[in-house]
């Protein structure tokens, strides 16, 4: 089994296209609408034909924050570590921070955490609070889409921070 990478709220096809063929992906999103959970009975399907031939998806369709999913992926990573985490479920400072501390040890060396969401330009969405406070203990990249001015700002930090900086895709 290759080292799994762990989704934290959307962007499964993106990331699966670009994680190796034999990847393990361990996807957690949940909504708390009515409608959410029909969308999320009728897009489990759809999403697991998006991901690549030879990888393997875990689809976890609760919050990041309760126990038994920590347990699941333990079940699920059987000993092994992440290569790359993405955290985008949670858009408050206090949910970002608790995903990092509960996901982040399960990274693995050279293995990367990226978060979504880290500039101010959304009210509702605190993530930059978070970002502001830990992008200064290790070594990071931000990226931001110039065409879309308010959305897509996401980051990416190196949890070895005595290795040089990683290259971006």
């Amino acid at each position: 089994m290759k080292q799994p990478l762990v989704l934290i709220g959307g962007k499964l096809f993106v990331f699966s296209q670009i994680a190796v063929t034999d990847a393990t992906i361990i996807s957690i999103d949940f909504s708390m609408t009515v409608i959410g959970h029909i969308y999320r009975a009728c897009q489990e399907p759809f999403l697991r034909k998006l991901i690549r031939k030879g990888q393997s998806l875990f689809m976890l369709r609760k919050g990041s924050h309760r126990p038994e999913i920590l347990a699941s992926i333990h079940n699920s990573l059987q000993e092994h570590k992440l290569d790359f985490l993405f955290i985008d479920e949670d858009q408050s400072c206090e949910g970002a921070r608790e995903d990092f501390a509960t996901y982040s040890p399960l990274v693995g060396d050279g293995g990367v955490v990226a978060l979504h969401d880290i500039t101010s330009c959304e009210s509702r969405k605190e993530v930059y609070r978070f970002w502001n406070e830990v992008k200064t203990s290790y070594v990071y990249r931000e990226f931001s889409c110039r065409r879309q001015r308010n959305h897509g700002h996401w980051s990416a930090l190196d949890l070895n921070p005595t290795l040089p900086p990683f290259t971006p895709l």
